[in-house]
């Protein structure tokens, strides 16, 4: 490969990395823009879940939660088309453990990747 191929090359690749930049950008101000909107605490932490699945490519999002009676549920939620769906009432029972615990006992917040997901222990 001579020196101006491979410099056009590199060029090529930084052009296509600065468009990729641009549109996330672009849905990251989009998103932005319509979670600022919202007046309802029920359509702002739906348009939370919903942007966030968007920009991180999840499967699945939730956002804001309460504990009553041994049971943490979502107040909003966000699938993608492949995800399977999760029952009303039986998503979070404390009785079944899962990868949720981690917020409840010491984070904030988390992601997983599919992979992460089905080899976390819980």
């Amino acid at each position: 490969m001579t020196e101006a191929e491979r410099n056009a090359f590199v060029n090529d690749k930084l052009a296509c990395e600065h468009e990729k930049s641009l549109a996330r950008q672009e849905k990251l101000q989009d998103a932005t823009r319509k979670v600022l909107a919202q007046k309802d605490l029920m359509d702002l932490l739906q348009t939370t879940a919903d942007a966030a699945k968007e920009l991180a490519g999840a499967k699945y999002v939730t956002t804001g939660h309460v504990y009553v009676s041994g049971v943490f549920t979502a107040g909003a939620g966000s699938l993608s088309e492949e995800a399977m769906d999760c029952l009303p009432g039986e998503i979070f029972k404390i009785e079944k453990g899962g990868v949720y615990l981690d917020l409840i006992k010491e984070k904030d917040s988390f992601r997983l990747t599919d992979a992460e997901m089905r080899s976390h222990p819980a």
